[in-house]
């Protein structure tokens, strides 16, 4: 059984329901942390069409199914998940991410 767009229930794809929540008092509204991002890399500044750009392909990622969890107990794994995670969205979207300013 498919829905109107041809996707299966349960397939990686099936996102109508999914949520993204962006935290007002995060750094998407607000500038960047001192420490910087985990696996971001220099140059990636809190704030700007860049940043994101970045973290909604990354949360778009998520839903998708495209990328791991970053969630995997906490400590050092869950940062080892994230880091290759945004590794990940800089190799296979680096020509949308320099498309948008970082200003």
């Amino acid at each position: 059984m498919q829905d109107e767009y041809g996707i299966a229930p349960g397939n990686a794809l099936d996102v109508h329901s999914a949520v993204i929540t962006i935290n007002e008092e995060n750094y998407f509204f607000k500038g960047s942390p001192k420490n910087g991002f985990a696996g971001a890399g220099a140059g990636l500044r809190g704030a700007t069409a860049r940043f994101r750009g970045f973290v909604l392909l990354h949360e778009l990622g998520h839903v998708t199914g495209a990328l791991n969890p970053n969630d995997t107990g906490g400590g050092d794994a869950a940062t080892q998940a994230q880091k290759q995670n945004n590794e990940a969205i800089k190799k296979n979207c680096s020509k949308t991410l320099q498309a948008l300013s970082n200003k």
